[in-house]
């Protein structure tokens, strides 16, 4: 191999010196040069196999591989049923994620009747919150009992302001019972957001109780006038059935369509550790639909309304920012599917 190393070299040398001479340069000694290149050869030669890459042909990767993707199968998530018995819930999930236009979550145990809407007409799986009957979380710790709203548990100023609502002073607590709160709620939203923060759309279903709750409660409630940026009111429509949505896009469409419908404020310093503003700081949008206690007919038909909006307006599932050119053509299509829909 030196051999064949020192020939290559002294061709090498003799071209250099030519292309040197044409240009009509003054050129090291052919003796110099060759010492230089020869010590250069002992020291390649000395590393032994190595230096085979001099003389070897670089291999060309295949143009059709390069910058490719490995393209993975997509699995489906399996998720079985876990109890957080430090909250005294359990929480499921059902259906497919591949596909899925958005995920469903039902918060509050109290109101499981919207599974029979999701499971009607929606396009994305169903995680729901069962257990012990109420609609709060329940902790048990040294003989106290606390509740807190499974809906206000997602960050820890929201949780705060929720406890103090439901159980009295926070501050008052020692420290390890705010440990042990804190900790047992952390393990409950875990389970939560792993099933439903998939990077795509949330479409939350409530129920509330004629009478208690609706969209005036965000025009004249302070407690929940706060998180509202805009509130449209049609006095044609029941004050329990809205939607609360977190993306102007999303806003415009239902308010043209003359739904009750509220755009959240987004702002991290009124976060009431909703699953609304959970969505929010992940990029996320958010469709809450709101409808009296029971009706899962009327929930199904809102449900049915937005999957056509993605329909038309696929974007509205991943984009905060977009919001629909208003469509005088579109409308009026939507208005002749109402009428022969009977709605």
């Amino acid at each position: 191999f030196t051999n064949e190393l020192q020939s290559l070299i002294s061709k090498r040398t003799e071209q250099l010196e030519l292309i040197l001479k044409n240009l009509g340069k003054a050129t090291i000694s052919r003796r110099r040069l060759l010492l230089k290149l020869g010590a250069a050869a002992g020291v390649v030669a000395a590393t032994g196999g190595a230096a085979l890459w001099i003389t070897r042909k670089r291999e060309k990767i295949p143009v059709n591989l390069l910058k490719r993707d490995i393209e993975l199968p997509f699995v489906e998530p399996n998720f079985g049923p876990v109890t957080i018995q430090e909250v005294n819930k359990a929480i499921y999930t059902e259906g497919n994620y591949k596909n899925a236009k958005y995920i469903v979550i039902i918060p509050h145990s109290t109101e499981l009747n919207g599974i029979e809407a999701a499971r009607a007409v929606g396009k994305g799986p169903i995680t729901y919150v069962t257990g012990n009957n109420d609609r709060n979380l329940i902790l048990r710790n040294n003989g106290q009992l606390f509740q807190i709203d499974p809906n206000n548990a997602f960050c820890t100023p929201g949780l705060v302001t929720c406890f103090n609502r439901l159980n009295g002073q926070w501050n008052s607590l020692s420290q390890e019972s705010k440990n042990y709160v804190l900790q047992a709620i952390q393990k409950f939203t875990d389970e939560v957001s792993r099933r439903i923060f998939a990077g795509k759309m949330i479409l939350a279903l409530h129920q509330n109780t004629q009478g208690n709750f609706g969209i005036k409660s965000y025009r004249n409630e302070p407690r929940f006038a706060i998180f509202a940026e805009e509130v449209f009111i049609n006095t044609n429509e029941r004050n329990d059935d809205f939607a609360y949505v977190n993306t102007r896009g999303w806003f415009e469409v239902l308010k043209r369509e003359g739904w009750n419908v509220v755009l959240q404020k987004n702002d991290r310093s009124i976060d009431d550790g909703s699953i609304s503003y959970a969505s929010t700081w992940r990029s996320l949008p958010y469709v809450n639909i709101e409808v009296q206690i029971g009706d899962a007919r009327k929930q199904a038909e809102m449900i049915q309304i937005v999957n056509e909006f993605l329909e038309d307006y696929p974007q509205l599932a991943y984009d905060m920012n977009f919001v629909p050119p208003y469509d005088p053509l579109m409308r009026w299509s939507r208005f002749e599917k109402d009428v022969r829909d009977g709605r």
